[in-house]
């Protein structure tokens, strides 16, 4: 990350921001990644037509040692063996 809580490599980019006493606030942004079988389990394979169904992902994120988690509701997306998409509401 730089001095603005901004990391950027390849198309993939991730963002922290905001204060810990009032929250903090994080943006992942994956492009052109193979997740399939990460997602699987998610019902999240892109083997069928989805437009933007309900799905719950769990999100581990571990700073200076200690982890974090938290589930995150988000809008899926897919057109079959073409692209998938997963926004937060």
């Amino acid at each position: 990350l730089d001095a603005k809580g901004k990391a950027k490599l390849a198309d993939d980019a991730l963002s922290i921001g905001g204060a810990a006493a009032r929250g903090v606030r994080i943006k992942l942004t994956l492009k052109r990644e193979d997740l399939v079988a990460a997602l699987a389990d998610e019902n999240m394979a892109g083997t069928t037509f989805e437009r933007r169904s309900p799905r719950q992902l769990v999100l581990l994120l571990t700073l200076d040692g200690r982890t974090y988690r938290t589930t995150i509701d988000v809008a899926y997306s897919a057109k079959p063996g073409k692209s998938g998409s997963a926004v937060t509401n």
